[in-house]
């Protein structure tokens, strides 16, 4: 049985994709480009998935995507806040009284 064979999945995607922001979350773009270029240097299973989920792309639209991403991320974030805070009410410590 060959554990390291590829299994060309939707979960498999959603891994490397997972495992590319984790890279670029910890150790910045480039570094994570680093990364990926010294296990392109290899041949297995990995960088096959690797270069089947970017294809053709270049890195400045790699970078663009990931920033792109972060851009959403942070929004995303910004949102949440921005529920919580409507539902503050205008005078939290009147409100804590009425309740009491």
């Amino acid at each position: 049985m060959n554990l390291t064979a590829a299994i060309p999945t939707t979960d498999s995607v959603a891994i490397v994709r997972e495992g590319w922001n984790l890279l670029v979350e910890q150790l910045g773009l480039e570094k994570a480009t680093q990364f990926i270029v010294l296990i392109e240097r290899g041949k297995g299973d990995t960088v096959q998935e690797i270069a089947d989920y970017w294809g053709n792309t270049s890195i400045e639209n790699i970078h663009n995507q990931i920033m792109n991403w972060k851009l959403l991320k942070e929004r995303a974030k910004i949102n949440a806040c921005h529920v919580v805070l409507a539902k503050v009410p205008d005078n939290p410590v009147d409100e804590l009284d009425r309740i009491s």
